[in-house]
């Protein structure tokens, strides 16, 4: 099967400045945010999101993981999913 580049690695970083513009915009800043990743690829996202807004408003803003995983039924029915959260800086 033949492969082909979608985005090369200036378009990636364009977008995720674009997307770091806007979250911060929709927010009105980096106050009172935290961006969390699902691994295993959304968590190096949330850190390259979170660059680009240190790079903008020059706050540091926390990244997390998420873990998503699926529980078993009967324990989803008998309480909540415990969901793990991880502050990675």
């Amino acid at each position: 099967m033949q492969s082909r580049v979608v985005m090369d690695a200036d378009q990636i970083a364009r977008a995720c400045a674009r997307m770091a513009h806007q979250i911060l915009e929709a927010n009105q800043g980096a106050h009172d945010l935290v961006l969390l990743g699902i691994p295993s690829r959304g968590v190096p996202l949330a850190h390259r999101l979170a660059a680009a807004m240190d790079e903008v408003e020059g706050v540091r803003v926390p990244v997390g993981a998420l873990d998503v995983t699926m529980y078993p039924m009967t324990y989803a029915v008998s309480r909540p999913a415990p969901w793990d959260v991880r502050i990675c800086r």
